[in-house]
């Protein structure tokens, strides 16, 4: 079975607060720009950081959305660093894959951190690290790999209808981290799908590939429960802070992704109950096929038990008369040279079984066998 989902690795023991870890696995990054403006929006993947910052100054009337997609490139995350003045604490966090959910304010941005957690085809799930830098007018996101989460986010900002073209870089903000929790609740929908028709299969025709795949599905509820629980108190966090990069108007967008969050972590402790039952029926069931099983053998050994005894009864062969002498033995088998001994004991046999069929039959034995 595949492995539920990779495991990552911290920077080294001992290393000074504020230093990068580039992990080797780490894909090279590419670099992409979305801006918006009550006037349009434009799309610009520059081919290094200076034609970034030379877009960022020709376009500076727009609210510019930069995607970092991969995180191999220590150098390419300095220069970020030291352009916008991002705080090295802030960096390391941001090359470091294996953070937690967190909230933090600077002098002039605010950094945050959300987890991705998403299912490929193979039911593996990618816990992927999302790290959001917050200035005036611009918004970096760092993501470790290449795939697109915003999609359906983008399409909105590239209709003309919407309002999200007048917001700020706070309710872009605002916006990828509904867009995070939205992919929660995918995620729980599709869980939830799948803990139905587990618990329907447990009850059809139990088999141990039930008991896998609910355990599965166990680890991955832990899994998201590790990481939507600090996504509660970043909100929290949010909400109660007075920085001027999240206006009042974006806090009560806020809110409701507060409650987003609050529902999903509800979500994700009512599904670790369902698991934790849908095992315990596995079980049980299991135990009751197994009870089963041992009633009908108690009955086939309840039937047989008396029939062997009269076999190896008259198995025992002890003649009735001595062959040698002529002699007649008096307590030997007098029924052993019975003419019709075969049938009398086939008949008693066969009385003794429907008597015990009878009593087995008034008692619901057979019944529980349904």
């Amino acid at each position: 079975m595949a492995k539920l989902f990779k495991i990552k690795k911290h920077g080294k023991v001992g290393e000074a607060p504020g230093t990068i870890f580039v992990s080797g696995d780490a894909l090279e990054p590419r670099i992409f720009v979305f801006s918006i403006s009550p006037a349009g929006c434009k799309e610009y993947q520059p081919e290094n950081f200076d034609s970034l910052l030379k877009y960022l100054e020709e376009n500076e009337g727009y609210v510019s959305w930069v995607q970092v997609k991969g995180l191999g490139n220590e150098l390419l995350i300095k220069e970020f660093g030291d352009h916008f003045n991002i705080n090295a604490l802030a960096l390391e966090d941001i090359s470091d894959p294996t953070e937690r959910p967190k909230y933090e304010e600077y002098d002039d941005f605010v950094f945050a951190i959300s987890r991705l957690i998403v299912l490929n085809n193979d039911q593996q799930a990618s816990n992927c690290q999302l790290s959001v830098v917050v200035q005036k007018k611009l918004l970096i996101c760092f993501q470790e790999t290449y795939e697109e989460y915003f999609t359906e986010l983008k399409k909105r900002l590239k209709n003309s209808k919407t309002a999200i073209r007048d917001k700020d870089s706070g309710y872009l903000f605002y916006a990828i981290l509904d867009t995070v929790y939205d992919r929660y609740f995918d995620l729980l929908d599709h869980l939830e799908e799948s803990l139905a028709e587990l618990e329907e299969s447990i009850n059809r025709n139990p088999q141990r590939r039930n008991m896998q795949e609910a355990q599965r599905i166990k680890r991955l509820l832990i899994l998201l429960h590790r990481v939507t629980w600090p996504e509660r108190d970043k909100m929290s966090e949010i909400l109660r802070s007075d920085n001027p990069l999240i206006s009042r108007k974006d806090k009560i967008f806020m809110r409701d992704a507060y409650d987003h969050c609050i529902d999903i972590i509800e979500t994700i402790h009512s599904q670790k109950e369902l698991a934790t039952n849908l095992t315990d029926i596995y079980l049980s069931t299991i135990n009751n096929q197994m009870n089963d099983v041992m009633r009908i053998l108690t009955i086939v050994s309840a039937i047989f038990i008396p029939l062997s005894f009269i076999a190896s009864i008259y198995g025992m062969n002890f003649a009735r008369i001595d062959p040698l002498t002529g002699k007649v033995m008096e307590h030997n088998m007098p029924e052993l040279y019975s003419p019709h001994g075969y049938q009398y004991t086939l008949m008693a046999m066969g009385g003794i079984t429907a008597v015990q069929l009878v009593i087995f039959w008034r008692k619901g034995w057979f019944n529980r066998l349904k």
